[in-house]
């Protein structure tokens, strides 16, 4: 069974976050760990308006706690977050 690891954050530059995520960002994750990842804009959903969910599939939940740490390891996508958030 599938586990997934998700986070809602508010990202101020969507273009270059879409943009990451769709290139470089999403191969990145994968190659971290992640089988799949997703990301969405709530478009309307009151007080979460605006926010991303992004999602990775990962296969068990020790491999969710290694891709955050891994994340938070690579100084590209730590880049990324502060750039685009």
């Amino acid at each position: 069974m599938p586990f997934i690891y998700s986070v809602a954050a508010h990202v101020s530059d969507s273009k270059l976050f879409a943009e990451a995520g769709a290139g470089w960002a999403g191969e990145r994750m994968r190659s971290l760990g992640a089988s799949s990842v997703t990301a969405n804009q709530v478009v309307m959903g009151g007080e979460m308006a605006g926010q991303v969910l992004v999602a990775f599939e990962v296969d068990t939940a020790d491999a969710a706690m290694a891709l955050n740490a891994a994340i938070y390891g690579d100084d590209d996508l730590v880049g990324l977050l502060r750039d685009a958030g």
